[in-house]
């Protein structure tokens, strides 16, 4: 054969070959950018949103009663009741803490003596011949202006003590000038002395003062449960009882008959909330442990430092005593209280209630799992292993996705530990997530366990959803969304 006929039959053999690697690159072209192409065809668009850090407040509010070691004093007679302390006040045994008067001979009695004081004063200054005394009579009458003078814009407040002191102040410059007049009188000086003093009598008898024999703190706020709920009553309240909605307590006002309630003296500074909460909630509750309570009051939460005092669990409530020796006063508006026993606002990872999917799950024992996956036993077939999706629970079992496909409910699944088989008898019904993981969606579960739910979204507990983290993009709604499918 000549060397030109062996050349050529080389080159030929070259070229099929040349051919044949070309088409073999065009063809993984072709197959490459064609299934890139169906991908991309086959992709969904969904809502996307971004886990972020979020807090609600999460507390139970509850029902409860206020009791306190409480005294009422009533009436001796009819008439109008005049405060001489303040609400909240404190007095001790003998002080007087209301009057009740005969308004109207009051008024008159008033008048008359004012009219006379005027009268005197007038008589006084026309008289030349009192040079002992007049000097004296005018530093009084000074001092009455500048009493006056003192007290007018206290006046505004309606505070009984202050109208008190500034009536005996000046009661007493009064009398101390009418003496002098009355030495140096004669005639209708003497007269007029000796009406004011017959009218002063008048005034005192048309007053019922009441004086209390007991010490302690002034309330003129009565809501009629004070001989009811008592300390001695403390083991002894109902549900019912400590959940009664007694409204605001208003002080006392108007006309009182013979024998009403004018006023109570609260006559220790402990007093108590008593309440029944759920026993879930105090857990771990026992009598004296001091514990904070929010009490809602003037539309907003005031913390009460409180101890416990008492604690019987029954069945699901638990009946609780709190005593306190603080802030008794600012709370005599209130017998019903809504309080709460915890504040605090929970932070977690905020999830659109849209975006949470339910995904069947089997139980699988570990033993039968090696690096996320399985051996599946098949009947007169060869076994299979397959790759499934893992979400570890304990040392004993982990969840797996149902996928009819691959695994499913009564599949006998080889143990790697004991050579054995391991047949899955269980299922799970989970919460989770759609995550975003390179271009397809990944299941990933979560704990509901202590989740707070808001208005259109959920917050869950960080330190028990480790499967997910601030940042991570999920699918906002999960309608029609499964597991690995191509998202753009």
């Amino acid at each position: 054969m000549s060397r030109n006929s062996r050349n050529s039959k080389v080159e030929s053999i070259f070229d099929k070959q040349a051919f044949m690697v070309w088409l073999l690159i065009f063809l993984l072209f072709v197959i490459y950018f064609g299934g890139h192409l169906w991908s991309v065809m086959n992709r969904q668009s969904a809502d996307q949103v971004r886990i972020v850090l979020g807090s609600v407040e999460n507390f139970t509010e509850h029902s409860g009663i206020i009791i306190r070691e409480e005294i009422v004093f009533t009436s001796g007679a009819a008439g109008v009741p005049v405060q001489l302390v303040n609400e909240g006040e404190r007095v001790r045994v003998g002080d007087f803490v209301s009057s009740i008067q005969d308004a109207e001979t009051v008024m008159r009695l008033s008048t008359q003596i004012s009219a006379l004081d005027k009268q005197a004063v007038n008589i006084q200054a026309l008289r030349a011949d009192l040079s002992i005394v007049d000097d004296e009579v005018r530093r009084l009458n000074n001092e009455l202006k500048l009493i006056a003078a003192e007290y007018s814009f206290s006046l505004n407040s309606n505070n009984p003590q202050v109208m008190n002191n500034m009536r005996s102040r000046m009661e007493q410059i009064i009398n101390e000038r009418n003496e002098l007049l009355l030495n140096e009188s004669r005639g209708i000086m003497a007269s007029t002395l000796s009406l004011r003093g017959i009218y002063s009598e008048q005034l005192n008898d048309a007053k019922y003062n009441i004086k209390t024999n007991v010490s302690g703190i002034v309330s003129f706020r009565i809501d009629g449960l004070e001989g009811t709920l008592t300390t001695s009553r403390l083991r002894n309240l109902t549900l019912e009882t400590t959940r009664q909605r007694v409204p605001t307590i208003l002080p006392s006002s108007g006309d009182v008959n013979e024998g009403e309630p004018v006023f109570k003296v609260i006559t220790s500074n402990t007093w108590y909330i008593a309440a029944f909460i759920n026993a879930e909630e105090t857990a771990g509750w026992s009598e004296g442990m001091r514990r904070n309570i929010y009490i809602l009051h003037n539309e907003r939460y005031v913390r009460l430092e409180t101890r416990i005092h008492i604690l019987d669990t029954a069945g699901d409530y638990t009946y609780v005593v709190f005593s306190s020796n603080n802030y008794m006063v600012d709370f005599l508006d209130l017998r019903s209280v809504i309080f709460r026993t915890d504040n605090s606002a929970m932070e977690g990872f905020v999830i659109p209630n849209t975006a949470i999917a339910e995904r069947t799950m089997l139980v699988v024992a570990n033993n039968a799992i090696n690096n996320s996956r399985v051996t599946v036993i098949e009947q007169n077939r060869r076994d299979v292993t397959v790759d499934v999706m893992v979400i570890p629970v304990n040392n004993d079992y982990s969840y797996v996705v149902l996928d009819h496909n691959v695994l499913r409910l009564g599949d006998i699944l080889f143990d790697y530990v004991n050579r054995g088989i391991i047949e899955i008898t269980e299922v799970r019904i989970m919460q989770g997530v759609y995550m975003i993981h390179a271009g397809a969606t990944n299941f990933r579960a979560i704990n509901l366990e202590n989740a707070v739910s808001g208005e259109g979204f959920i917050i869950l507990n960080r330190s028990l959803n480790g499967n997910i983290r601030v940042g991570d993009n999920i699918i906002y709604d999960v309608r029609n969304i499964s597991d690995r499918q191509l998202i753009f």
